[in-house]
């Protein structure tokens, strides 16, 4: 479970940076994948679909979008400054990494920013 410190400030910053509720979504996605490594999870239990191109349900469909969703905000993270993304990294992934006289939430703000121009430039958001 994630720590509720932590879900507060991410909210205060997606707010901060004036960015859409997707962006929100594509973080917590990408926050997901970089913890498990094996993919955004999608649904418990499987629903009735189609059969096209490798795809078996909505379900299959729903998560190789959150996937790449996953993998185009970390494309976008990659981008940033090394300052900016250890900010992410402490504020989504919980790391514990000191960083002396920089505002963590100021710089994640600015870096949300970044990120979000990124997945407009991927299509994403």
């Amino acid at each position: 479970m994630k720590n509720e410190h932590f879900l507060q400030i991410q909210s205060r910053i997606i707010e901060s940076a004036q960015v859409p509720q997707s962006v929100a979504s594509a973080m917590e996605d990408w926050s997901n994948w970089m913890r498990h490594g094996t993919g955004v999870k999608g649904y418990p239990g499987a629903s009735v679909g189609f059969s096209t191109g490798g795809i078996n349900c909505f379900d299959d469909m729903d998560s190789a979008a959150a996937n790449y969703a996953a993998r185009a905000v970390d494309g976008a993270i990659d981008s940033l400054d090394h300052v900016s993304r250890t900010c992410i990294g402490i504020i989504w992934l919980g790391h514990t990494i000191r960083l002396n006289r920089i505002n963590v939430e100021q710089k994640s703000i600015e870096a949300i920013k970044v990120i979000w121009r990124g997945l407009q430039i991927r299509g994403v958001a």
